[in-house]
Formats: C-alpha cells, sequence, structure tokens
C-alpha cells in the first residue's frame, strides 16, 4: 500500500503588518519517526517552537528535552525559555524542573497492567542573565484516588459518594495526581480544593 502523507496541522511562519513589514518570525524544531517495518514510509514529525523572532526588539528561545521512551501525549519537554535583547544578549531566563507519575493506561494480555507517564512541573525558576536563580515558584500535587465500578452496574460508588470505603475490595483501583498548592517566590500560597463529581 501507498504511504499517504497528509498534513495534521499548519504553523506559523511570520507576522507582517498592513505595509508587509515582518514584525515577528518563528521557527521550529522538527524531528521525524519513521515505520521501522518501513524505513522510507514518514510515521509522524513533531515540529516544536524554537524561536520567536522580532526584528529591531529580540527574541525568545525555547530549549526542549526530548524524552522518547516516555509514554505521553507529548514527548518533548520545556527545560528552559530564555528572552534576548536584539544584540542577542540574554535578558533573563526561566527554567522548569518535573516530576513523573506512573498511571495505570488498561490491561494487557496474559493480566500485565500498561502505564503511562503523566509529566508534571514541579518548579519555575527564573535566572539572570549568569544562570543564578532569582526566584522560584513551586507547585505541588497530591492524589485523588478512584474506586472501583459498582459491581450492580452504572456509575462507580465513589462518582455518588466519594468518601465511602468500599469494603468489598478493600483498596483502591487507582490514584491520580492532580495541582494542590502553587507557592510563589514571595512565600505565598495558593490552594486548591477539589469537590467530587
Amino acid at each position: 500500500e501507498k504511504n499517504r502523507e497528509f498534513r495534521s496541522a499548519f504553523f506559523l511562519t511570520k507576522i507582517v503588518d498592513a505595509g508587509n513589514i515582518e514584525i515577528a518570525k518563528f521557527t521550529y524544531e522538527k524531528y521525524t519517526k519513521n515505520e521501522p517495518l518501513y524505513p522510507n514510509w514518514l510515521q509522524y514529525q513533531y515540529c516544536k517552537l524554537k524561536s520567536i523572532i522580532s526584528p529591531g526588539l529580540g527574541k525568545i528561545e525555547y530549549e526542549y528535552l526530548f524524552s522518547e521512551p516516555w509514554r505521553m501525549n507529548d514527548p518533548y519537554q520545556v527545560q528552559k525559555i530564555i528572552l534576548k535583547d536584539q544584540n542577542n544578549r540574554i535578558i533573563n531566563q526561566y527554567a522548569f524542573e518535573y516530576t513523573h507519575d506512573q498511571i495505570e493506561d488498561g490491561q494487557l494480555a496474559g493480566g500485565m497492567m500498561e502505564y503511562i507517564y503523566k509529566r508534571m512541573l514541579s518548579k519555575i525558576k527564573k535566572l539572570d542573565r549568569n544562570n543564578a536563580v532569582s526566584e522560584t515558584t513551586n507547585l505541588e500535587y497530591s492524589s485523588i484516588v478512584s474506586y472501583p465500578p459498582n459491581p450492580g452496574g452504572g456509575a462507580p460508588v465513589s462518582y455518588y459518594c466519594p468518601n465511602l470505603f468500599y469494603g468489598f475490595t478493600g483498596e483502591p483501583s487507582y490514584s491520580r495526581p492532580i495541582l494542590k498548592r502553587i507557592i510563589n517566590p514571595s512565600g505565598g500560597v495558593v490552594e486548591y480544593n477539589y469537590e467530587s463529581g
């Protein structure tokens, strides 16, 4: 069968004003993966924003880490965003740190569980031009527990009674991390409390 390639997305490359003067230019980092059995067949291509250049003003650069072994929707992890002036000197930067959580993604043949990994932002660091940290914002997560479905059919009991202990199994089926609080550089805290349903 013929390998049919198609574009699933279009990417902005530049912005011009009414006088056709370029205001901003966008460049992308590309990563291509071919089919293992058919090396000449394109399986997919990622295009991630690499820089935004504004003539006479400066530019914003993005640094990524490509984490192929992780099963995620987006294997690209933003490591740093750098703001530079028109002479390519660093004004300031933001660095990002992450944690990962393993989540069950269904059962495979033979009873083995398949997992995906959830990437969670844990720190945002503001850096000066010498990479010294001037501010840090921390993000903390807590787990939301899900219980098995109601054996009589219908929605899980946890949907109606989130605090009910489901005694027939004794154990929740899985837990999912969810953002609990953001701790600002000044020490202030934004805390999130969630209701069931």
